[in-house]
């Protein structure tokens, strides 16, 4: 019997010793403890169970695509975690995470004995806690910064508070750690600030160098300081670093990378790997922009790039060159959102609409987007998708005009 199943039935058994019905379902490794009636109250708690060391575990994206290092140090543990939601009437009211099932036995006979959600936090803490101390911040950070900077929450588990600027600066804070953006990239972090407010005043509001940030407590990324000025050189040193790591999964085409940082035409694209390949993109940060060929080696020494095929190094060269140059892109720092706006903006225009489509900003990410009230129409390419509330409908279009009279529609329905 796998951990997970083993802590989902003694949690049950420890319910019903309360006199609490409840039922452990799941397989493999996901379990979970189901308490109550949906339709009315219930509470579900999926059965999580940790080694101290998990081995060869990479999650997310290739990390040398991020071009930032730096973040909390994972402290390890072994044992189990419960991620629990409140329902009420099939809405999660509240949710929350705990190692303690007494904790967690206390807010499941509140809950199911009918207790109000501020009573049963008075009583079991963990539950919605991560929300509520980054509430609590974002509204001290209101009162003091005003109008000059605007915020959200990031989603369950983590809430990350995500404070963003007028600029393409943003900050997100997260269980006592902060970090500093410019737009996806982390450029400096710290495990403890003595004053957040002065320390996000300066980077959002009063488009601080990045030096003052080191002076508040902030460690700076790599290559950090070169970014603003020169996004294309920052890429590149943060590309010959990769290459100077063996195992990295690009190290095999170093010779060629090298002599590709030294181009006065490649060095103005930007790259990113896909499994032990070579990519380029003319924004610097995912979703990527442009079509360009694939770039790979054979232990013979052979470079393959698109459809083409050489052993030399020169010729190689020469060949991604030719192809960079005939981008009808020019590189820039972003994303496709940042490429995508101005099209959606002059469509918008073309319809007579009294909208503007601007850059919505979740998280580090980006969309193209309107809103009107509680409806947004977002974009990417010639798709359209339309949400309101929990309702969406994706729509994929022939034409960005007829994207647009979509969203219009939708937007005054």
């Amino acid at each position: 019997m796998r951990d997970e199943e083993r802590v989902a039935r003694e949690v049950v058994e420890q319910l019903r010793a309360l006199g609490i019905e409840a039922v452990a379902r799941g397989e493999g490794v996901h379990w979970r403890v189901a308490v109550g009636d949906p339709a009315t109250r219930s509470l579900v708690a999926h059965c999580f169970w940790y080694e101290r060391a998990t081995p060869a575990l990479a999650m997310g994206m290739n990390p040398g695509n991020q071009r930032s290092s730096l973040r909390a140090p994972v402290e390890p543990y072994e044992g189990l975690e419960l991620a629990v939601d409140l329902v009420d009437d099939r809405v999660t009211s509240a949710n929350g995470r705990t190692r303690n099932v007494d904790a967690f036995l206390v807010a499941a006979r509140q809950w199911i004995g009918g207790a109000k959600l501020e009573d049963v936090i008075a009583v079991a803490p963990f539950v919605d806690a991560r929300k509520r101390a980054s509430r609590a911040l974002a509204a001290h950070l209101d009162r003091e910064l005003d109008d000059r900077v605007t915020w959200h929450l990031g989603p369950e588990p983590m809430y990350e508070l995500w404070i963003y600027g007028r600029t393409a600066r943003a900050c997100r804070v997260m269980d006592g750690t902060t970090s500093f953006f410019v737009g996806q990239v982390q450029v400096a972090f710290a495990t403890a600030i003595t004053d957040l407010r002065a320390a996000v005043a300066a980077w959002l509001t009063e488009n601080a160098p990045l030096t003052s940030l080191a002076d508040l407590g902030a460690d700076l990324e790599r290559h950090a300081e070169v970014l603003e000025s020169d996004p294309a050189r920052w890429h590149w040193l943060h590309v010959r670093d990769r290459i100077a790591d063996p195992d990295d999964v690009l190290a095999p085409l170093a010779p060629l990378i090298s002599r590709l940082a030294d181009s006065p035409v490649a060095s103005r694209f930007y790259t990113y790997s896909s499994l032990m390949l070579l990519c380029f993109s003319a924004s610097s940060h995912f979703p990527w922009v442009g079509r360009y060929p694939v770039v790979g080696s054979t232990r013979d020494g052979t470079f393959h790039i698109g459809g083409e095929r050489t052993a030399d190094l020169a010729e190689a060269v020469s060949l991604i060159e030719a192809a960079l140059s005939a981008s009808p892109i020019t590189p820039f720092f972003g994303s496709a959102a940042d490429y995508e706006l101005p099209a959606v903006v002059a469509a918008f225009a073309r319809a007579n609409s009294r909208d503007v489509p601007t850059l919505i900003r979740r998280q580090q990410w980006t969309d193209v987007g309107v809103v009107r009230g509680t409806r947004r129409a977002m974009f990417s390419g010639t798709q359209v998708t339309c949400i309101d509330g929990d309702k969406r409908s994706m729509h994929d279009c022939t034409t960005l005009d007829a994207a647009v009279s979509i969203a219009i529609s939708f937007l005054s329905a």
